[in-house]
């Protein structure tokens, strides 16, 4: 379960725990939602940030257009230098 914009209230560790949901979470946002920021913007600030934290899960959004240009240029970009992971399998990491 991804809260909407990773909120959680006091009560959703209950309604999380009855629908025996788990919580995926980002810790690199790439602000492809942004519309001021431009697509190669999207994507430095985006590398950026997986330089600084070595690891994690980066948020990126199908509905926003950005991500249709940035995904591929960082998938050529990288290569194989990074392991990449549908958010499905996080329940097994």
């Amino acid at each position: 379960f991804r809260p909407p914009y990773g909120l959680r209230t006091a009560d959703s560790g209950d309604f999380i725990h009855t629908q025996q949901l788990k919580v995926a979470l980002w810790n690199i946002d790439s602000q492809d939602w942004n519309m001021p920021i431009t697509a190669t913007e999207v994507m430095n600030r985006t590398l950026t940030l997986m330089l600084i934290k070595r690891h994690g899960v980066v948020l990126f959004h199908d509905a926003y257009p950005n991500v249709k240009s940035v995904l591929p240029m960082i998938l050529h970009k990288l290569g194989d230098a990074v392991v990449w992971s549908d958010c499905h399998s996080l329940a097994t990491l």
